[in-house]
């Protein structure tokens, strides 16, 4: 009777509390046996020692199983009990459990198995007590990934709690995850071929993750039955070597974890710490010294388009920070990478599926040292929307604004049925050439009175600090037959407002002897900038043992407005005249990605498919882009004053006008890929993974323009008008007759281009490992690519019918199949270092914005840019490297590069007041890139020392760029080849240093940072004296961090740009010299003796635009729920 009882109780409490699930050998046992009273505790006399101030009574079953052979068996709910002060020192097994009986516990036995059961305990009170604790107390988790020896996940691997025998596969992935009480536990993990291995002391703890990797290595013998046994530290930190050294190809980056260490708010700023990155204004990427436009930027896997105006680079301060969970910068090219990039290819891989439960909330504010507290200008008005990147009406196209073509000898603009026209007008006179629309069928001053004048005027307030919040969420459930359903998201905000001064001398002949930098008409300005960021992302998740599945989905958007104004000159003319200038900038951008990824292991035979399936859509709005200025119209008592706006008049030539534009870019993206993988053996020593794929785009993207100009229809320069725009351009002044303005609707207006991207590309690659020492991975990768930049009408517009001259070019464009090889090879010296070696042969493909002919103006640059037939620049790369990793977290690298291009695109000089990309003839460019991260542990073995890590990286390189002459209509747009010219390549750095030191212990954190770079190529000209430059500044941030409430909570105080330094660009004016042919011709320049391209102003070096920032201070808060 006594075991039935036994086995109703249990199956009572399997239904009705769920609390305790016997397993098959503990009923067998209850059915076969009887429970061991207390004299019989005596017959079992193996010895034990353990002395525990608390521990799990599973983890306690599991020591007495150590040590004696017993084997214990028992529900789950055991897992739940803690049991306190065991001191168990040279005692029998007997004794032991004599003792525990008086705690509540029952025994029954057969053989050397023992099951347990935990009943009322007789040490009434104090038992109670502890199973009171136990029951508020919350599971852990351990979780983590199985992998081998070189960093493959490995499917369907046995995960078993050798305390209470739960147990698990591995997913597709090679991921697990176990619950279980607070505790500590011994792991075990088996697979077929691999050796056996055991993690003890593996403590789990309420509430919360414990993450293990662990690595698994093959049986040397069919026959090996080896079980290999290594503690929860060992293991663990096993598994972040395997993963750092084991990439297939040379990559770099930085994780969440670093990235929370930085003094950043924003990606495009993090990206700086990467060995090898330098970034432009924040936003853009520099990667081993190449400029943006030869790197490549991914979210998820997903190839993200322009997000600017007027280069081919992607904004990286568009991704906040709080969304990212780590960041690789790949160097090399493997066949299964898109192969646009040649510097390196950044892929930001955003929240997963998470490994545990987290809610984070976190808020902050800041200050600017020359901007917080001071007056803020703008022109129009600060409305509550901008806080967070919203439209704003006030600055909204007025609706159906309508062009027109002025025919010479014709100045009067359309005014309606009922206008007053002059009497030699052509009756057949059209508003645009071939649109059939009169000319008089149009009232363009009604029209200019739509046009709202309070965006002319300029309002003040004071700059507020800075405001940052941010919020993320995870959450993972287990579901039945080892499903897992889990997703995590999050949502950012963030608004600053800065002042940065700066002088703008650009437009000065490079012949003057005026260095006006160091005069009084020195271009001094302020640059007002208001930026709002808003984002989100949710990530959604399902998996099971075979396979995987993810929808990714995230949105930002950024509200860049901003305002200058300055007092400059016309410094490009023998009689400058003074003026002030404004310029405010509005634009948004924002970015919408969603995209589906899987995995699944086909059938028994070990094929594993992946897909990916994606969706980009991005967009750009300049709302209400105002570039105004008002010459100098008198000067008292050492005051200036400019009243006299700069109106468009009949007389005017060139395109040095004021207006205000609207333009609009709509992009939209689709992704999709699949591949295969399978593992093979070649004899008993060569392992094999082969991979096949095929991954492809189809891109769209538009740019509409809309451009007023304030005109005048009468000239007079005895007489000029005067006084502010906003009330010349009012609705009850505006109008055409003397001493009146309205705006011009430029003809050229409306879509300007219309572009379609193609690629399909299919690749095959093989990844062999040879005798554990060598790793192979080599393949080739076929991509076809197709760009047709549709431009018919914009060239209508300008030109009228498309003629002979211009039929070829109405389309810009490229369409060709390229085969890109691609070899990685990978040699283990010892389990700590590498030895690689890599060539890949990458296209960089020529995009919308660098083939379109409308320019876009750059206030900085002062000069509008714009393209024009390009090609794609194909590049050979050849790699070599050295990587020493001391221990998890720390590596010690030296790289060697060398690149070998065929057409590489710049920005080159055309005429004053115009840029233009341009393919060179070739370049090449190779470098050295060094690497350092250390902890001081190896000095002593000292706590503080182990916390305390130096971190360094530099990169040394050089170009030889052949040059070419533009390609003009006089020449056939032919262009001829020039002599090989010792300068960087456009966007380049000759030198980049980064430098810090962390120290971090479970409550304080410190964190200092220094970067520099050399001399970057800003702009290219074919005379080496007018290529600009801009120095590098020294940049010095620094964080300090604590850890508060139980470490739930931080307070973190960063300060960037401590240093504060000056941004100069400059020309080496007086630095070369001519070469000379035995007969006296010109053939080319060289640097004079003692000089270089560094800016060394006592050598004549002429600064052309500086600009000072000032500190950064912010204070946040986070808290973890």
């Amino acid at each position: 009777m006594q075991f039935y009882v036994l086995i109703l109780t249990g199956i009572l409490k399997n239904t009705v509390q769920n609390l305790f699930k016997p397993s098959i050998m503990y009923v067998l046992l209850l059915l076969a046996s009887s429970t061991l009273y207390a004299q019989a505790y005596s017959k079992l006399g193996s010895p034990v020692n353990i002395v525990r101030t608390k521990v799990n009574a599973a983890s306690l079953f599991g020591e007495l199983n150590k040590q004696t052979g017993y084997e214990f068996y028992y529900g789950t709910s055991i897992g739940q009990v803690i049991v306190e002060d065991i001191r168990y020192e040279k005692k029998t097994l007997g004794e032991v459990l004599a003792a525990l009986d008086r705690k509540g516990f029952d025994f029954t036995v057969k053989g050397k198995n023992v099951a347990v059961k935990y009943a009322k305990p007789r040490e009434q009170k104090q038992a109670s007590v502890k199973t009171a604790v136990a029951a508020r107390q919350q599971p852990g988790r351990i979780g983590g990934k199985i992998i081998d020896d070189r960093g493959e996940v490995l499917i369907g691997a046995t995960v078993k709690i050798i305390q209470n025998n739960q147990a698990m596969q591995s997913s597709v992935d090679g991921s697990y995850s176990l619950t279980l009480m607070p505790g500590s536990y011994t792991v075990e993990v088996s697979y077929l071929a691999y050796q056996t291995k055991r993690v003890t002391q593996v403590e789990v703890k309420s509430g919360q993750l414990t993450s293990l990797n662990i690595v698994m290595n093959p049986k040397t013998s069919a026959l090996e039955q080896v079980v290999v046994t290594g503690s929860f530290k060992k293991e663990s930190t096993a598994g972040l070597y395997v993963q750092q050294k084991n990439a297939a190809s040379v990559t770099d980056g930085i994780s969440s974890e670093q990235i929370a260490r930085t003094p950043d708010n924003n990606l495009g700023q993090v990206l700086k710490r990467v060995s090898g990155v330098t970034t432009v204004n924040n936003k853009y990427v520099v990667v081993r010294g190449l400029s943006d436009r030869y790197n490549q930027a991914m979210i998820d896997g997903v190839t993200l388009p322009s997000t600017n105006m007027n280069r081919r680079n992607f904004s990286f301060d568009v991704i906040p920070q709080e969304l990212v969970s780590n960041v690789v910068v790949n160097k090399t090219a493997t066949p299964d990478m898109p192969a646009e990039f040649s510097g390196g290819q950044v892929s930001v891989n955003t929240m997963d599926i998470p490994a545990e439960n987290f809610t984070m909330i976190s808020i902050g504010s800041g200050l600017n040292t020359q901007s917080t507290g001071k007056d803020f200008l703008m022109l129009g008005e600060r409305v509550g929307g901008d806080y967070f990147a919203l439209n704003n009406s006030k600055r909204k196209e007025p609706e159906g604004l309508q062009s027109w073509y002025w025919r010479t000898g014709v100045n009067t603009p359309p005014l309606g049925p009922n206008g007053d026209y002059p009497a030699n007008m052509p009756q057949d006179l059209e508003l645009i050439p071939g649109s059939g629309v009169a000319y008089t069928s149009f009232d363009a001053i009604a029209q200019s009175k739509r046009i709202d004048p309070n965006g002319l005027i300029v309002s003040r307030y004071k700059a507020v600090p800075f405001q940052n919040g941010r919020f993320a969420l995870g959450r993972v459930y287990d579901l039945n037959n080892e499903l897992r359903f889990g997703f995590s998201g999050g949502a950012i905000y963030r608004n600053q407002q800065s002042i940065v001064k700066f002088n703008n001398v650009r437009g000065a002949y490079a012949e003057t002897t005026v260095n006006y930098m160091d005069s009084t008409e020195n271009g001094p300005g302020l640059s007002y900038r208001f930026n709002s960021t808003i984002g989100a992302a949710l990530n959604l998740g399902l998996q099971g043992r075979t396979f995987k599945v993810a929808l990714k989905n995230m949105y930002s958007r950024i509200l860049d407005d901003n305002f200058n104004e300055a007092i400059r000159i016309a410094y490009g003319t023998s009689n400058p005249i003074k003026f002030r200038e404004q310029f405010q900038d509005p634009q948004v951008t924002w970015v919408l990605q969603h995209k589906l990824e899987g995995e699944n292991l086909l059938g028994q035979g070990g094929i594993k498919m992946g897909y990916t399936l994606g969706l980009t859509r991005i967009g750009q709005q300049v709302q209400d882009q105002r570039r105004l200025k008002y010459m100098l119209s008198a000067s008292i008592g050492g005051v200036d004053y400019f009243q006299r706006p700069n109106i468009y008049t009949p007389a005017e030539l060139g395109d040095n006008y004021d207006y205000r534009m609207w333009t609009d870019v709509k992009e939209t993206d689709y992704n999709w890929g699949v591949f295969f993988t399978k593992d093979f053996m070649l004899g008993t020593s060569i392992k094999n993974t082969a991979k096949i794929g095929y991954s492809g785009w189809d891109k769209h993207r538009t740019l509409r323009i809309t451009k007023v100009i304030p005109y005048t229809s009468f000239s007079d320069n005895n007489n000029p008008i005067e006084g502010r725009y906003a009330d010349l351009l009012s609705a009850d002044r505006v109008g055409a007759g003397r001493g009146q303005a309205y705006y011009w609707a430029e003809d050229i207006n409306g879509p300007t281009f219309d572009g379609t991207m193609r690629t399909h590309a299919p690749y095959i690659m093989l990844d062999q490992r040879f005798f554990e020492k060598l790793r192979l991975v080599y393949g080739v990768r076929a991509e076809h690519y197709n760009l047709a930049n549709r431009q018919e009408e914009y060239i209508k517009r300008n030109f009228g019918e498309i003629d002979d001259n211009w039929a070829e070019f109405s389309t810009t464009g490229e369409k060709d199949w390229r085969l890109l090889p691609s070899v990685n090879l990978t040699y283990s010296l010892t389990s700590k270092m590498n030895l690689r070696a890599a060539y890949s042969k990458t296209a960089i493909r020529p995009d919308f914005r660098e083939t379109a002919y409308f320019g876009f103006y750059d206030y900085e640059l002062d000069a509008n840019i714009s393209g024009r037939q390009l090609v794609s620049t194909i590049v050979d790369n050849f790699d070599l490297r050295f990587e020493f990793y001391p221990t998890a977290g720390e590596i010690i690298s030296v790289s060697g590069f060398y690149k070998k291009m065929k057409d590489p695109i710049e920005l080159v000089f055309a005429q004053d007041g115009y840029y233009r990309f341009q393919n060179q003839y070739a370049a090449k460019n190779y470098g050295v890139e060094i690497e350092i991260r250390k902890s001081l542990g190896f000095i002593a073995d000292k706590p503080w020392l182990h916390n305390l890590t130096l971190f360094g990286n530099g990169t040394i390189l050089k170009s030889m760029v052949e040059a070419q002459t533009q390609p003009l209509p006089g020449d056939n747009f032919e262009q001829k080849r020039e002599p090989n010219l010792d300068r960087p390549l456009y966007g380049q750095a000759p030198w980049i240093v980064n430098a810090g030191m962390a120290y971090q212990d479970a409550i304080f954190g410190v964190t200092a940072t220094y970067n520099r770079s050399g001399p970057r190529s800003n702009t290219i000209n074919l005379a080496p004296m007018l290529i600009e430059y801009e120095n590098g500044r020294n940049m010095l941030d620094i964080q300090l961090s604590a850890r508060v409430w139980k470490r739930k909570a931080e307070i973190k105080f960063n300060a960037r740009n401590l240093l504060d330094e000056y941004s100069i660009f400059y020309r080496n004016t007086d630095a070369y010299e001519s070469i000379k042919s035995e007969s006296g011709q010109h053939i080319g320049w060289k640097l004079k003796a003692n000089h270089s391209t560094a800016y060394e102003p006592e050598k004549g070096d002429r600064a052309i635009y500086r600009a000072k920032t000032g500190k950064n201070m912010t204070l946040s808060f986070t808290y973890n729920f």
